[in-house]
């Protein structure tokens, strides 16, 4: 167990995250998975297959800027006092959502995959990050800068950027359950 409360209180998050969407889709039949509450709307699938691809592409540049802040020794402990535009970001990324954002190609949903595939590719996609997490723990969290591999001029202290990702999750997973709980959701 990490004795860092900061890096506990994400790994819980991310282990709640864990437990929620295989409650919410271990019930759901493959049609009910990829049902859309709308024409445009995504469906309990498009949502958890976004989160998979969303962990996916900050990956790289986790390693990258993690390998590299171990080699130039920043080192820190927390708690982490962040900035104000990465505490507005995180305000704005929690459930319910503020406003909608169009998502990224690359993050965009394909619906190749299995109920059972998207599931477990997310929840691979989760020890993924949780390596991350783990590995940077007793580096300086607010000093070690990501640079979005999506919009380059946004950069994000470390921290924040391992907030976002339980924020945004949670905003997501809020979204599944409302397509879910939809009155016109097939099955109810």
């Amino acid at each position: 167990m990490p004795s860092d409360p900061e890096l506990q209180t994400l790994i819980d998050q991310i282990s709640a995250l864990e437990r929620d969407v295989q409650t919410l889709t271990g019930p759901l039949t493959e049609s009910q998975f990829r049902w859309r509450p709308h024409p445009g709307g995504w469906s309990v699938a498009e949502c958890i297959e976004h989160l998979d691809r969303s962990i996916a592409v900050y990956l790289p540049v986790l390693d990258h800027a993690i390998d590299k802040a171990r080699a130039q020794g920043i080192t820190g402990t927390g708690p982490f006092r962040y900035s104000a535009l990465g505490r507005l970001m995180l305000w704005g990324i929690e459930p319910p959502y503020r406003m909608k954002v169009k998502t990224f190609a690359p993050l965009s949903p394909t619906l190749n995959t299995s109920k059972t595939d998207t599931v477990a590719a997310y929840l691979a996609r989760h020890r993924d990050i949780e390596k991350r997490m783990k590995e940077s723990s007793g580096l300086d969290w607010k000093r070690i800068r990501i640079e979005s591999p999506l919009i380059k001029r946004i950069k994000l202290e470390l921290g924040v950027l391992f907030a976002c990702v339980t924020a945004h999750e949670r905003r997501h997973v809020w979204q599944a359950h409302q397509v879910r709980d939809n009155a016109a959701f097939p099955g109810v």
